[in-house]
């Protein structure tokens, strides 16, 4: 009973070994607050110059254009 009782342990211990560093490989990976927030700006800079780089070329496209 033992030897049965010390392996099923022992594999117990391993599985929760692997647990403990799958949750913290996830735990790291987790997007934080400022990263949103620097996420967000990035993306509203991207939207207003694609925006005016758009308006600048169809301006400049109905100068031109007949």
């Amino acid at each position: 009973m033992d030897d049965t009782s010390a392996e099923w342990r022992g594999s117990v211990e391993r599985r929760l070994a692997a647990l403990e560093k799958d949750v913290a490989i996830i735990l790291s990976n987790y997007a934080t607050r400022e990263d949103l927030a620097r996420l967000e700006s990035k993306l509203i800079r991207w939207f207003f110059a694609t925006a005016t780089a758009l308006a600048l070329a169809a301006f400049t496209a109905g100068k031109y254009l007949p």
